[in-house]
């Protein structure tokens, strides 16, 4: 919610320089740390964290454990795919900072959100249908 409340009113402070040379924004920083706490709130905000209740829920609990290492890997991956810690994209001869690269650091931070949301969607969805009518 700090995140969102950041992003809503100051979206300045996600530009500013954390480290000035090589250039890295406090923003790829914050939106890392988001990326981890989000699907960590997601499941223990919906349902059992530690025992889960359903067998499906064992399956449930462990894709967020895997949203989890994913959103842990988004910054390396991102260093990978653009060459620099500021992950800015160019056209060039390599695939490194490409506009291919850049296709594929959108969608993987797009999954950083989309992933934990459709568990999380699930999960709820798999409890409303599993719980007997009086």
């Amino acid at each position: 919610m700090l995140f969102l409340l950041m992003l809503l009113l100051r979206p300045g402070i996600f530009i500013h320089a954390l480290v000035e040379e090589p250039f890295i924004p406090l923003g790829n920083l914050l939106f890392w740390l988001a990326f981890i706490a989000f699907p960590i709130f997601l499941d223990a905000a919906s349902f059992s964290f530690r025992q889960p209740a359903a067998a499906w829920d064992k399956w449930i609990a462990k894709g967020f454990r895997i949203a989890v290492v994913l959103a842990v890997l988004w910054w390396p991956v991102s260093y990978g795919l653009s060459g620099n810690f500021a992950n800015t994209f160019s056209p060039g001869p390599s695939f490194v900072g490409s506009e291919r690269a850049a296709g594929i650091f959108w969608a993987y931070s797009y999954a950083m959100v989309l992933l934990p949301v459709a568990l999380w969607l699930l999960r709820m969805l798999l409890a409303l249908l599993g719980k007997p009518r009086k």
